[in-house]
């Protein structure tokens, strides 16, 4: 029983952190076409504070993958540095050092995440809150 009361509480809790108009974020990237060394800005503004706030942790995760092909990179995954409501956030996004995008579209998403700050040493909660996606994006790779 008790773990069916922890479940049912998480929407409550996690919409109560979610500012109002965060799932509709305008996302953007330049270049919109580059080359499979290219590297690529994602910039958005932040519609609530990231970091540590309070005993909670809020940050945003920016993703983009394509088709996986053998000896280049098709996906990527990265965290935004923690930010103040407003401000413009900009992720750059680059092929691992040894290799480089796979060609094709790769489509991305930003992803709002928050999570409970344990202290060290400390047990932490069991809750586990689900991302919530806040925005999409696409970039294409095209053969140099």
């Amino acid at each position: 029983m008790l773990a069916v009361i922890g479940i049912a509480a998480i929407p409550g809790v996690s919409s109560a952190l979610e500012p109002a108009g965060a799932a509709s974020l305008h996302v953007s990237v330049k270049p919109a076409s580059g080359s499979p060394s290219s590297h690529f800005v994602v910039t958005f503004r932040a519609a609530g504070n990231t970091g540590i706030i309070g005993g909670t942790g809020v940050s945003y995760r920016v993703t983009a993958s394509d088709t996986a092909h053998p000896g280049c990179q098709a996906s990527v995954a990265t965290v935004a540095p923690p930010t103040q409501a407003g401000a413009a956030v900009r992720v750059k996004l680059s092929p691992n050092a040894h290799s480089r995008w796979c060609v094709g579209t790769f489509h991305g998403q930003v992803w709002k995440t928050v999570f409970p700050r344990c202290p060290t040493g400390k047990a932490c909660p069991a809750l586990v809150f689900p991302p919530l996606m806040v925005g999409k994006f696409s970039f294409r790779v095209t053969r140099s």
